[in-house]
């Protein structure tokens, strides 16, 4: 706020520009004809038409065909129904995603992405939306909602990086998934997605590659399998001079590399040890035994930079390199160093742990979320 950068206008307020080189292309009408011809398929309303149009050419009840295909899916995945209601908008997804990054958009935040499709299911189908609207973070369904929809869920590749980092672990994919399968029911669909649906039904593969082509492909790879592994022998006595000299030098080049691969393999494992030796701490059962150790609270002062704080006489939270919480009773959505027992979460509760039948303490420093979720910002301790 200091900046001066506080928007002048509700996200809700800004409407969406199209420009050449800034949209996803719409499906040409000849696949969507031929999509709406197959089998268990439905692909309506195959026409020509431009994002940058002002008439989109949509059918005459697009809005109620719109909000029964939310439905439908709300009833269907009760995923999507969580993902709708559990949202508190921490932002901690937003620069997660390298659109958002890439472009600058705030739209093209996972959290304000989700919020397109989120505004029209509070509209519709929250108590509070259909009685308060805006104020309750609901808008109905128009055009220009729609031509949101089109712009940034084709800007969301699903790669679920979001979903890491979110404390309620909601999948924005999935919410992009459902905002394009909604979309496609009234003719706005993607040229490159519907294009690869209509491969996969006429040819077979995804790629578009003909029976011809493909078993070309495929002998070709054969023969260089064939030609590198000698797995067709040939008789020594007719075999060519330059053929055998070739064979012979790759066989050379093969044995060189599979020596440096196994060198470069020496190292990395030993990189890895060193890592995990400085990332480390703990020890195991015989280490535990000799200390004479009974929760894990007491095996604490023996791991660098691993502290505990609390005002109880068990405290909750842990902290790792001086980051972690302090506060007893306070408490905190996600804890910054996790706790598991067995591959089960004890984050929060973690100073109870009695060290009766444990193998090994281990205590991972340094963030973990990617591997632990949110609540391994600051590390991991694992038993």
């Amino acid at each position: 706020m200091a900046t001066g950068a506080v928007p002048a206008k509700h996200w809700m307020d800004f409407p969406v520009t199209f420009k050449p080189g800034n949209y996803a292309y719409p499906a040409k009408k000849d696949k969507v004809e031929y999509l709406d011809s197959q089998k268990g398929l439905h692909f309506p309303n195959a026409r020509e038409w431009s994002p940058e149009d002002d008439d989109w050419k949509l059918p005459e009840n697009w809005k109620e065909i719109i909000i029964d295909g939310l439905g439908e899916r709300l009833e269907k995945f009760r995923s999507l129904k969580i993902f709708m209601d559990c949202c508190v908008r921490c932002g901690a997804c937003a620069d997660k995603c390298h659109f958002y990054l890439g472009t600058g958009d705030p739209k093209n935040m996972p959290v304000l992405r989700a919020e397109l499709l989120r505004s029209v299911y509070r509209n519709d189908f929250t108590l509070a939306g259909k009685i308060l609207g805006k104020m309750a973070g609901g808008r109905e369904m128009t055009v220009g909602v729609l031509k949101e929809w089109f712009m940034y869920s084709y800007q969301c590749t699903e790669c679920r990086r979001c979903s890491v980092f979110c404390p309620y672990g909601i999948d924005t994919a999935e919410i992009s998934m459902a905002a394009r399968e909604i979309m496609d029911r009234i003719g706005v669909g993607q040229k490159y997605c519907n294009e690869i649906i209509g491969k996969v039904y006429k040819i077979g593969n995804n790629l578009g590659l003909p029976q011809p082509a493909l078993e070309d492909t495929l002998e070709g790879l054969e023969e260089e399998v064939e030609r590198l592994t000698e797995l067709i022998e040939e008789d020594a006595g007719t075999e060519d001079g330059d053929v055998r000299a070739e064979r012979d030098a790759l066989q050379a080049e093969l044995a060189l590399r599979e020596s440096e691969v196994e060198q470069l393999r020496g190292v990395l494992e030993e990189y890895v040890d060193q890592i995990r030796a400085a990332q480390s701490g703990g020890g195991d059962a015989a280490e535990i035994e000799a200390r004479s150790v009974q929760h894990f609270e007491e095996l604490v002062g023996a791991i660098p930079n691993f502290n505990w704080s609390g005002d109880g006489h068990r405290a909750r939270y842990f902290q790792i390199r001086g980051v972690g919480e302090l506060e007893q009773y306070e408490g905190a959505p996600n804890p910054s160093v996790g706790f598991l027992i067995d591959d089960i979460d004890f984050s929060g509760i973690g100073m109870h742990a009695s060290l009766f039948d444990v193998q090994s303490v281990e205590v991972l420093r340094g963030p973990q979320a990617a591997i632990y979720g949110s609540k391994a910002l600051a590390g991991e301790e694992a038993q």
